[in-house]
């Protein structure tokens, strides 16, 4: 979440799922990102981006316990 003091200017969000193996994921185990959303206000200023960056470091170790099957 985007927020610029107590305003919420951006959303995304992600979830796992399971899809039968193929080669470029062996495992069928992936994450779909879902739900992207900037504030029209605040677009063209990078948000999104760093919303994904900072989504996808916090769930690639949650993904790597998921495919591990630790959760």
């Amino acid at each position: 979440m985007a927020i610029d003091g107590d305003k919420i200017i951006g959303t995304s969000g992600m979830s796992f799922v399971e899809k039968p193996p193929y080669s470029g994921c062996p495992s069928g185990k992936m994450g779909l990102l879902s739900s992207m959303f900037t504030d029209p206000a605040y677009r063209r200023q990078g948000i999104a981006k760093e919303l994904w960056v900072t989504q996808r470091h916090f769930y690639l170790v949650i993904f790597v316990l998921y495919s591990l099957g630790v959760i």
